[in-house]
């Protein structure tokens, strides 16, 4: 029996401003969703504490789009995790820009899980591969290095409070009007079935039924339903798409169709 209930993730990144932001946090609020999925919304630091205002009793998550590998110190522009526990449940952490753009590797990805699930929180953990990863044909074992680093003598009770994000690097368009590669959704859904396999293998079988994962990669209303039709693939994790509330309304509705 499958326990997961569908996740949709919206990721705005620095799209929008904080008018904008609140403008776009409230015509989602307004607008009609369905029911059946969690929907969480990740703005950008600063708006935290208006977004949690606007989305109060709507049912919507709010999440934070990343956090330091350390409780505090003196790392300036940084955000710790006591910083943002107050406003969220959910936290990204190893998305493919904070990989390449500011230096993340698996080993930090791992301590902020550790730290985001001592403070009570979801880690949202990013995995997936490089276009030349792909095309050297690395595509599984960048996948099992880095879900393995992330379970590495975790303890067990803290899986289900993991949700795993296939994101491949390659099918990400920088922007609404290009159209980057995609997988085949068979694809999206051999890489769930690997992620499994590893969270079962770190000792977590009991838990594969309960915890999530979904695909993020240029995903918009057009395409969202063939990769969440395949077995395993339990939602997804929106961009630039989301920052829009009727195209975000549009894929939860295409996802409540799927799963209805």
């Amino acid at each position: 029996m499958n326990e997961r209930k569908p996740l949709i993730v919206a990721n705005w990144k620095m799209y929008l401003d904080a008018k904008s932001s609140k403008l776009a946090a409230d015509g989602l609020v307004r607008m009609e969703r369905g029911t059946g999925v969690d929907v969480v919304v990740c703005p950008s630091y600063p708006l935290l504490a208006s977004i949690k205002e606007i989305l109060a009793g709507s049912g919507i998550e709010l999440g934070a789009q990343d956090v330091h590998f350390l409780e505090n110190g003196a790392f300036t522009g940084d955000v710790s995790v006591g910083e943002v526990k107050d406003f969220v449940r959910y936290v990204i952490v190893g998305h493919s820009e904070r990989r390449r753009y500011h230096g993340d590797t698996d080993e930090i990805v791992a301590l902020k899980v550790r730290l985001l699930l001592r403070s009570g929180l979801h880690p949202i953990v990013c995995v997936g591969e490089s276009t030349e990863e792909r095309d050297e044909g690395k595509t599984i074992q960048k996948i099992r290095q880095q879900v393995e680093m992330v379970l590495k003598d975790l303890p067990l009770l803290d899986f289900p409070r993991i949700i795993f994000a296939y994101e491949p690097i390659w099918a990400i368009s920088p922007n609404l009007e290009s159209n980057a590669p995609q997988p085949e959704p068979q694809e999206v859904a051999e890489i769930s079935n690997l992620i499994r396999k590893l969270i079962s293998d770190s000792g977590g079988n009991k838990y594969i039924e309960k915890m999530r994962v979904i695909y993020g990669g240029s995903v918009n209303a057009k395409n969202v339903a063939q990769f969440v039709r395949e077995p395993g693939v339990d939602g997804v994790l929106v961009g630039r798409a989301s920052t829009r509330p009727a195209d975000l309304i549009s894929i939860i509705r295409e996802v409540v169709q799927c799963r209805s």
